[in-house]
């Protein structure tokens, strides 16, 4: 009950230790190992998370979720033959098990055959939670995507977000008030008041970005450097802003609440972020945090850590928009769902990013995603040349690098480069009109 209660806080760090004493008591317990191996996961430790999952099948051999979420592991560490096993040995015990449908489709162009689609359609028209119509819906929209048949790909992906949007709650007018709040707080003026303050490490690497703007890629190719250590999309700084007017008992939220903080509390929460980082495996020279929605959160980073890396990635805005609508995100994206709101959402980050590229102290390099398509080995030479690092070629190799990969890209990022994933909206481009309007639309506040 321990393990479970740290888990649902969000706190899977801690749980593992219950969750640990319990197996050691009770080594036959399906339940406590298959929790265990979920917290394993969360905080990264990927292998042993497959090790407790097939401990799990040894004692309950035809558990679906066990199977799926070797699938997903599997995956995650790059090993899709694996991966394809695992979810076909679902499927086997239950085909229209959606989860494993959704998960084979995903990682490969395996089911890509016009008798596969017809076989989950008629698994939609059974009575299943909107969660698993979710998961058909976008294994649909995927496997005609790959067909060619752009326009009922497009009704799958639609119907798919549809339902998720019914409960996403993003508030276009709320996210635009929210950016001009940042941009009132952090001016250049608020930046030369503050010289002297933040940390002198220059071991964080900063990727950031709108989703499906290639971070994943660009986090790979350095990840693939020998003095780098990739720890992902970390929570550490949104969980910063959300905590410091408690932490440091301050009048105002955030952001205004920066106006209060002293160079002594800037770097107590450096240390904070560098141990927290360093905490998740041994210390690398250069560690990179991925957490692409810190765009906005830029200001606080370059008065933490001025001395850091800053790598911003950027792609034609209609395939950046139309990749996150057809790739089932996080939660935490809520505008992803809605053409319009993922317009306007895009349209407040450009706006953002203008205004640091005339308030920030620290030096950013932009990645264009079709620069990186167009000449690999010139970007990502610039790439490692401004992560101060000295060039090898394994970063050539980055599909090659053996590490997790949690995100949408995870099966992109383990391929060679390729070309196809440029200008892919012309495929759909009679749908786009709420999302070109909404590119172009100035909000009311």
């Amino acid at each position: 009950m321990l393990g479970n209660t740290l888990s649902d806080c969000g706190r899977a760090e801690e749980a593992k230790a219950p969750y640990k004493r319990y197996t050691d008591r009770f080594p036959s317990s399906r339940e406590a190992r298959y929790e265990l191996a979920l917290a394993l996961d969360a905080t990264g430790r990927i292998g042993e998370a497959a090790a407790q999952l097939r401990e799990v099948l040894s004692l309950i051999p035809g558990l679906l979720d066990a199977y799926n979420k070797l699938g997903v592991t599997s995956a995650t560490l790059g090993k899709f033959d694996d991966a394809e096993t695992y979810f076909k040995s679902a499927l086997a015990i239950r085909p229209d098990f959606p989860d494993a449908l959704y998960g084979l489709a995903s990682c490969s162009k395996i089911l890509s055959e016009a008798q596969t689609a017809a076989k989950i359609e008629s698994y939609l028209a059974a009575d299943k939670p909107a969660e698993k119509q979710t998961l058909l819906h976008f294994a649909l929209g995927k496997i005609y995507d790959d067909l060619g048949n752009y326009p009922r790909a497009f009704e799958h992906y639609k119907k798919g977000n549809d339902i998720v949007d019914a409960a996403a709650g993003f508030d276009a007018n709320v996210w635009a008030t929210f950016l001009d709040r940042i941009e009132s707080t952090f001016t250049r003026r608020f930046f030369s008041d503050r010289t002297s303050f933040g940390s002198d490490s220059r071991q964080p690497i900063f990727i950031f970005g709108v989703p499906r703007s290639g971070t994943t890629l660009v986090e790979q190719i350095i990840g693939s450097h020998p003095q780098v250590a990739t720890a992902g999309e970390l929570d550490a700084i949104p969980e910063m802003t959300w905590n410091l007017q408690g932490r440091f008992g301050l009048e105002a939220s955030y952001p205004e609440c920066m106006n209060e903080l002293d160079g002594k509390a800037i770097r107590t929460l450096a240390d904070a972020y560098l141990a927290e980082v360093n905490a998740r495996g041994p210390a690398a020279a250069r560690v990179t945090d991925k957490m692409r929605g810190d765009f906005v959160h830029l200001g606080l980073l370059a008065l933490v850590f001025p001395k850091a890396t800053f790598i911003h990635c950027r792609r034609d805005s209609l395939d950046t928009c139309l990749s996150c609508y057809f790739t089932r995100l996080s939660p935490r994206n809520g505008f992803a769902h809605n053409l319009r709101n993922l317009g306007l959402y895009y349209r407040g980050y450009r706006k953002l990013m203008a205004h640091w590229a005339e308030a920030l102290p620290v030096s950013m390099l932009e990645v264009g995603y079709e620069d990186l398509i167009a000449d690999q080995e010139g970007v990502s030479r610039r790439v490692i040349a401004h992560c101060d690092l000295e060039w090898d070629d394994r970063c050539l190799s980055f599909h090659e690098t053996l590490r997790p990969v949690h995100t949408g890209s995870v099966w992109q990022v383990r391929q060679p480069l390729y070309k196809t994933a440029v200008k892919r909206w012309q495929h759909y481009e009679a749908f786009l009109g709420p999302l070109r309007a909404a590119l172009e639309e100035r909000l009311s506040r």
